[in-house]
């Protein structure tokens, strides 16, 4: 990693941490909503990666517990998800040349959060690689906080009574 990269990582990580504490019950709720509707631990860990979506999370998870069938549970999350449409659009510009494999990573990393720290950002930037890092950085310390509270909130779910 290259000593702007670093900086750059550094600085969207440390961007992102004032977010982070707002997160962390959002992702145990997530956690034990998983629990609640029956999943076990590691389907749970796992709808919560595949997804990365807390609203489509706790959305998916009630209407499973309510046994709507799987294309509407699938419907439901698209249609929450469509905001990103729109900060895809807005972020094109900005990771236009990078490589199709990184667009793939940074798309997966999309979150409200991570697009309101970058955007802003990204107006006085013109580096593609500080941009690319600085995106990644406070990304993925959204993404990391979101797992681990996923998983607290699933082991503390498990111990709930019902």
């Amino acid at each position: 990693m290259s000593p702007v990269a670093r900086q750059a990582f550094f600085s969207g990580a440390r961007s992102m941490s004032p977010i982070l504490l707002g997160v962390v019950p959002f992702a145990l709720i997530a956690g034990v909503s998983a629990m609640s509707v029956g999943l076990d631990a590691l389907a749970g860990a796992g709808f919560s990666v595949i997804l990365f979506s807390g609203a489509a999370q706790l959305a998916a998870m009630d209407l499973i517990g309510k046994g709507f069938p799987l294309t509407i549970v699938v419907l439901t999350a698209l249609i929450i998800n469509l905001r990103f449409v729109m900060y895809s659009a807005s972020l094109a510009d900005h990771f236009r040349d990078q490589p199709r494999w990184w667009k793939g990573v940074l798309a997966y990393l999309l979150t409200d959060q991570s697009f309101a720290i970058s955007i802003s950002r990204f107006q006085g930037e013109t580096d593609p690689e500080a941009k690319r890092w600085y995106y990644l950085g406070g990304a993925l310390a959204l993404w990391s906080t979101w797992q681990v509270g996923t998983w607290v909130g699933i082991l503390l779910g498990a111990r709930l009574p019902s």
